[in-house]
C-alpha cells in the first residue's frame, strides 16, 4: 500500500500544487484525470482513506470525532496520526464538501513545497470571506489568490521578508520587551502565558506597523478592549472550522455577530492608525522634516503598491502578526523549558551579547546564531501557523475525468515527529 500510494502522488504531483501557503482546505479546482500505468489504473477515489458515511459532505468528518468516536475534533492531529497508521503515508479524506489529500512522509512533503508556483491558488477563510462580502470591503491578503495576490505580495517581499528589514526595528521593540518584563516582575506565576505574549506581540506589532504604542501592556495587568476583541476574533476565526454546517453563511448567527463585532473593532483600529500615520508622513513631508520610518512608511515608498493595497497589507500584518508572534513565542519557550541543556546554552549566549541596560541594537541579534537555530527548531517541531499549509492542484497533464483536489499538509509537522 505504501509503494502504491507513493506512485499515486507522483501522478497527482505532476499536476503541480501552486503556492503552499496557510489555508483551510475549502478551495475547488477542476482537473482532467486519466491515471497512467505507474499507479496501476487507480484514481483519486482509490487512494486509501475513510469511506462510507465518513465521506459524506460536511457531516462525514463529524462522525469520526466525539461523541461518535474517541477522537477530539480540537486535537485533529491525533486523528490524522490514526489515519497514517491505518492507511499509510498518503490519505484521502472528505473535509467540508472537498476531497483532501494528507501527506505524512517528509520526502513527499518536500516535493509539495518544491512545487511552488508564481500564482498560488489557496483555500480562503470561510467566515472571513463572508464578513468581507457583507461589509463590502476588499478581500485581505490572506483571502486573495492568483495574480491579484501576486500583485500585492511581490512588491512587499524586500520590505517584509529580508532579515535586515525587520532587525532594524530592534531598538524600538527592545523597549517594549523591557516594559513587558517589568509588568510581570512581581508575579510568581502566569496562568495564561499565551495571552500575555499576545499582549506583548500586539504592542510590538503596533510599533512595527504604526510607530506607536497601543497600551496593551499595563502596570496592573488590566486587559484592554483591543486585547479582548483580538482574542474574540482569533477564537472565533479558529473555532468556526469545527462547525459541521456553516449556517453563518446563510444568515447572521449569534456566533457570526460576535465575530463581526470583533472584526469591525480590529479593522477600524487599524484604519485609525493608518490614517494618523499617513497624516504624520504628509506633515513631515510638507515641513521638510525627517519622519521616523516604520513598516507602513516603508510600504508606501515601495514601487508597485497603491495606497489601498498598502492598507490591505498592513491590516493583515497587524491582525495576523499578533497571533502568529504570540504562538511562535509560546512554543519556543515551551521547547526551551523541555530541553534545559539547550536553555542553559542559549542563556549563556544572551548574557554574553545582550546589554544589561539600554536598547538591543540590530548587530546584537546578528551575533546570536544559536537563538535563530532554536527558533528554527521550534518551527520544525510545531508549525508556526495554526492553519498550516494547503494548495490546490492545477495544470492537468494526462488526466481525463473531472474532480476537485486539494493538497493539504494540515498539521503535518506534528505528524512528522512520529515518522
Amino acid at each position: 500500500m505504501r509503494h502504491a500510494s507513493r506512485g499515486m502522488l507522483s501522478n497527482l504531483k505532476a499536476i503541480t500544487a501552486p503556492g503552499c501557503r496557510c489555508a483551510v482546505t475549502t478551495a475547488t479546482q477542476r482537473v482532467d484525470h486519466e491515471v497512467g500505468n505507474s499507479t496501476g489504473g487507480n484514481n483519486l477515489i482509490d487512494i486509501p482513506g475513510p469511506n462510507g458515511i465518513y465521506a459524506l459532505s460536511y457531516i462525514g468528518l463529524r462522525f469520526q470525532f466525539k461523541p461518535f468516536s474517541k477522537y477530539d475534533l480540537r486535537k485533529f492531529s491525533t486523528k490524522m496520526e490514526a489515519w497514517k497508521n491505518q492507511y499509510g503515508p498518503i490519505v484521502r479524506a472528505k473535509v467540508g464538501n472537498r476531497w483532501s489529500l494528507y501527506l505524512f512522509d517528509p520526502d513527499d512533503i518536500e516535493k509539495v513545497f518544491r512545487a511552488d508556483q508564481k500564482y498560488p491558488e489557496r483555500a480562503t477563510l470561510p467566515i472571513l470571506s463572508v464578513y468581507e462580502k457583507r461589509q463590502k470591503i476588499p478581500p485581505s491578503l490572506a483571502n486573495t489568490n492568483g495574480i491579484e495576490w501576486y500583485t500585492m505580495r511581490a512588491p512587499t517581499q524586500k520590505v517584509m521578508l529580508r532579515p535586515k528589514a525587520v532587525t532594524k526595528y530592534a531598538p524600538k521593540l527592545s523597549k517594549i520587551a523591557d516594559d513587558f518584563v517589568l509588568a510581570l516582575e512581581n508575579k510568581d506565576r502566569l496562568d495564561n502565558l499565551p495571552f500575555k505574549l499576545m499582549e506583548y506581540s500586539a504592542e510590538g506589532v503596533g510599533m512595527l506597523c504604526f510607530n506607536t504604542r497601543l497600551g496593551c501592556i499595563t502596570p496592573d495587568n488590566t486587559v484592554t478592549p483591543l486585547m479582548e476583541y483580538t482574542k474574540d476574533y482569533l477564537d472565533r476565526l479558529g473555532n468556526h472550522f469545527y462547525k459541521a454546517i456553516p449556517s453563518y453563511m446563510f444568515y447572521k448567527t449569534k456566533y457570526y455577530l460576535k465575530f463581526e463585532e470583533a472584526a469591525d473593532y480590529l479593522y477600524s483600529t487599524a484604519d485609525k492608525h493608518i490614517n494618523r500615520t499617513l497624516k504624520d508622513i504628509q506633515r513631515a513631508s510638507d515641513d521638510n522634516a525627517e519622519y521616523e520610518r516604520n513598516l507602513l512608511s516603508d510600504l508606501l515608498s515601495t514601487p508597485g503598491l497603491t495606497t489601498q493595497q498598502v492598507r490591505r497589507t498592513i491590516t493583515d500584518v497587524f491582525i495576523g502578526g499578533i497571533d502568529s508572534t504570540a504562538n511562535t513565542m509560546t512554543f519556543l519557550l515551551f521547547h526551551l523549558a523541555k530541553n534545559q541543556d539547550k536553555q542553559d546554552r542559549l542563556f549563556k549566549d544572551l548574557v554574553e551579547h545582550v546589554p544589561k541596560m539600554g536598547e538591543i541594537q540590530e548587530d546584537t541579534i546578528n551575533k546570536m546564531p544559536y537563538l535563530k537555530a532554536c527558533l528554527k527548531e521550534s518551527f520544525r517541531m510545531v508549525f508556526p501557523i495554526i492553519l498550516s499549509v494547503a494548495g490546490v492542484f492545477c495544470n492537468p497533464l494526462c488526466f481525463r475525468t473531472m474532480f476537485s483536489v486539494i493538497l493539504s499538509v494540515l498539521g503535518v509537522f506534528s505528524i512528522m515527529l512520529s515518522v
